[in-house]
């Protein structure tokens, strides 16, 4: 008798760790599913995570330093110490992570900050800007940012008037 008890413990104790690895990995599946670009880039800040985002003809890569509804924040970016790169989150199309760590990305609160509002906190006038547009590099002077249009006076001389909601990133490149 004890030995058909064992055999059916042991038989009950399988089945529990049968039932708890599919729990597990049904619950990692749910996560994923869940995700979002926004809520991986939390992830990343919270890791200080290195990351590269693809999107619109742009590459971007540092470490992410502020997560905003309308844009991230990433520092240390390939062009040197003391770069600050603004991308627009509806530009980013994909998120990569060097560093190889699986993400949750699960959906968090998330600071409210138009693009707009963010571009124009950021950057001031007589700071070194490049500007991805619609998938063209603009680099320059820029020369004075509101909300609706930024002034960049291009290497060539030009004084452009850009659309702010047009601007898929800036990296500042330094300040005059």
């Amino acid at each position: 008798m004890d030995d058909e008890f064992d055999r059916l413990l042991r038989i009950a104790r399988a089945d529990d760790a049968t039932r708890s690895r599919a729990s597990v990995v049904a619950l990692r599946e749910l996560a994923a599913e869940e995700a979002t670009i926004l809520g991986v880039l939390h992830d990343l800040a919270d890791r200080r995570g290195r990351v590269r985002l693809i999107g619109r003809g742009m590459t971007r890569v540092g470490m992410v330093h502020e997560v905003w509804s309308g844009g991230v924040v990433l520092v240390g970016a390939g062009a040197g110490a003391g770069v600050e790169v603004l991308v627009r989150a509806t530009a980013i199309d994909v998120v990569g992570s060097p560093d190889g760590c699986r993400l949750h990305g699960d959906e968090r609160s998330t600071p409210e900050r138009s693009w707009a509002a963010l571009v124009h906190d950021r950057v001031e006038p007589s700071h070194e800007v490049e500007l991805a547009v619609n998938g063209v590099t603009m680099r320059g002077r820029m020369l004075s940012i509101g909300t609706e249009v930024a002034v960049v006076l291009g290497a060539d001389g030009t004084t452009n008037y850009v659309r702010t909601d047009s601007i898929d990133s800036v990296v500042i490149t330094s300040d005059r």
